[in-house]
């Protein structure tokens, strides 16, 4: 086998040495192997972290998790479509912008026909220009998908389990359109 350092062929004293006796090979040795359990112990660290925390997140926190993974989704999906409100595709930022709004209608909040790729002007200062959005949203999906929406939905409480799930599936679903 030949030393990593110095190139020259030595017999290893252990299975997976890469380094001669030489002090100057030995040591980068010794420093490579230090380096490497540090390494390893550093990632187990974080996995403990992040399983620490993740234990510490309430149904509320999952469901902002995949509030913003389904934004993201939308804005990716709509990426080529203008504001569904005033028809711009000229602004610096787009919302995943709700017909029918969370406070309003929580059972859509994560529905993807409820939900279109919004100019921030028009989500945030227009309150949604709601009467605009009805008209392309009609033009989009149909006045039938329209008033089912507009008509009573009833109850989707998902737990904890079931957000994990749809986490994973949107993310999955945002690589898609990569």
């Amino acid at each position: 086998m030949r030393c990593k350092n110095c190139k020259e062929v030595f017999e290893p004293k252990w299975f997976n040495w890469k380094f001669c006796d030489k002090d100057l090979c030995h040591n980068l040795g010794v420093k490579e192997l230090v380096k490497k359990e540090r390494e390893k112990k550093a990632k187990q660290e974080r996995k403990e972290t992040k399983k620490a925390k993740e234990a510490l997140l309430t149904h509320r926190d999952y469901l902002k998790l995949f509030q913003t993974v389904f934004n993201t989704y939308i804005r990716e999906r709509d990426k080529d479509l203008p504001c569904i409100s005033c028809g711009k595709n000229n602004e610096k930022q787009f919302h995943a912008g709700h017909y029918r709004s969370v406070g309003s209608c929580p059972e859509l909040r994560f529905n993807e026909l409820n939900v279109w790729r919004q100019c921030a002007t028009c989500n945030t200062y227009l309150h949604g220009n709601l009467i605009e959005y009805r008209k392309e949203l009609i033009n989009r999906i149909g006045v039938d998908k329209v008033e089912w929406l507009e008509g009573y939905q009833p109850s989707n409480k998902m737990l904890i389990p079931e957000i994990k799930e749809k986490i994973k599936e949107y993310k999955a679903k945002i690589n898609s359109l990569k």
